[in-house]
């Protein structure tokens, strides 16, 4: 409550499996309640779990019913198996992907979906098709294409494995979605 009582219009969750747990859907009624009583906070961000489908959906009708979300993810990565078994990555199944994009929709809950650029084992038509079925499994509002990152502690971030994959890295600064350039900029020089 006391971000409430703080006024903090924005709570991004770093819960990757947000709504695993059944507490989750209690602890998204809660902020539905603070937000009607107090206008506080104006959005819950969460990362859904892909492995409790009914409950995620009863979190993401909850907070669009409240307008705590912007959209929910329905993330894939990539559609390519080939691609998805090199980085070692599954996607929630296509049935499960379609269903709920079908239910949000009919709900009239905006989703959006992320694709990632340059991912190993990923060609121009295997990403143009993936494109393809993302739009045809209904996705018809936003489609977020993210660059790959690769991180110092992943497993990408291995010399061996980026000359097993011919990856040419390029460095760039980390833009951070939900601050200021000048924050980011800050988080950048301190962390180099």
């Amino acid at each position: 409550e006391w971000f409430s009582a703080k006024k903090v219009e924005f709570i991004y969750c770093c819960d990757a499996n947000f709504g695993i747990l059944p507490r989750d859907l209690e602890l998204v009624r809660a902020m539905a309640r603070l937000k009607a009583e107090t206008g506080y906070p104006k959005a819950f961000s969460v990362q859904n779990t892909k492995n409790s489908t009914e409950r995620s959906y009863q979190i993401q009708k909850v907070l669009n019913d409240a307008g705590l979300n912007k959209g929910v993810t329905l993330s894939m990565q990539s559609i390519d198996p080939n691609t998805l078994k090199q980085v070692k990555r599954e996607n929630i199944s296509l049935k499960t992907y379609r269903d709920l994009q079908f239910r949000f929709s009919a709900d009239g809950v905006h989703t959006y979906t992320d694709l990632i650029l340059a991912m190993p084992g990923e060609t121009y038509d295997t990403f143009a098709n993936g494109v393809s079925a993302v739009i045809a499994d209904g996705q018809h509002n936003r489609i977020q294409f993210n660059n790959l990152s690769i991180l110092p502690n992943a497993e990408m971030g291995d010399p061996e494995h980026q000359k097993k994959h011919g990856f040419e890295v390029v460095e760039t600064k980390i833009i951070n979605t939900h601050g200021s350039l000048a924050d980011t900029e800050e988080i950048f020089e301190t962390q180099h």
